[in-house]
């Protein structure tokens, strides 16, 4: 179904084959999105669907809160005496 320059449709219903066609991902790296909440399908049947929205999300993931000023400043190991 999709093609390389395929446009993702929010709206519309996808596939698990054609969410890794668009993703350009292997079943086992999708199957692995979904244990880890990357991609959250809706179960039909034994089957996968994907709205366009969340392969969208799986694509522009939220970006992690910047560090505080404690995180980013290196540690210093202390000296044994």
């Amino acid at each position: 179904m999709a093609s390389e320059r395929a446009e993702i449709k929010p709206m519309a219903v996808y596939t698990l084959r054609d969410t890794c066609d668009i993703l350009q991902i292997s079943s086992a790296t999708a199957m692995r999105w979904i244990k880890e909440g990357k991609l959250q399908p809706a179960r039909i049947g034994r089957g996968y669907r994907f709205t366009g929205t969340q392969i969208l999300s799986a694509l522009n993931p939220p970006e992690a809160p910047a560090p505080t000023a404690d995180e980013a400043r290196p540690r210093r190991m202390r000296k044994s005496a």
